[in-house]
């Protein structure tokens, strides 16, 4: 069995980010081909992936941005700010279907609803009864995204 390498033999970002930039480009791209339910261009991930590169060894407020645990997003948002820009560059057809969150970082698929609070059940003001809470349970919107079945696929079942 083949020892994983240590810590120190890892590119300086994927030790400071605890970011893969070639599984983070990855997942962006699948976020999308599900979308449009089409293939993407191939070439797509290596050059997200050499646009993060470029971005972390040039720019030290982007650097310290990526490095904080707090904001696990940040790069998210950068990813999918460049793959609109591909599209646009690329795919017009498919950039003028993005949501237009999409081209500001936002996913493509819609945040579940916020949870509602409980309410309070007002009563008459000649009640000596405490209002009683009515707790409702929530109903969290789940959208699971779909396999991306591609054509060799279809044809070897």
């Amino acid at each position: 069995m083949k020892n994983l390498a240590s810590p120190s033999s890892l590119p300086v970002m994927d030790r400071r980010t605890g970011i893969d930039p070639v599984h983070a480009a990855d997942l962006m791209l699948h976020e999308l081909r599900n979308f449009f339910r089409t293939e993407l261009p191939a070439d797509f991930e290596t050059r997200l992936v050499r646009r993060m590169e470029l971005a972390f060894a040039r720019h030290a407020r982007w650097r310290k941005r990526a490095s904080r645990a707090e904001e696990p997003d940040f790069v998210r948002i950068f990813f999918r700010r460049w793959l609109a820009e591909l599209l646009f560059k690329e795919r017009r057809d498919l950039f003028w279907q993005l949501p237009p969150g999409y081209r500001y970082g936002e996913p493509v698929w819609p945040k579940s609803p916020p949870a509602k609070a409980a309410t309070l059940k007002a009563l008459p003001e000649t009640s000596n009864i405490a209002p009683v809470e009515i707790i409702r349970p929530v109903r969290e919107m789940v959208r699971q995204s779909l396999p991306f079945v591609h054509g060799a696929e279809l044809l070897a079942a």
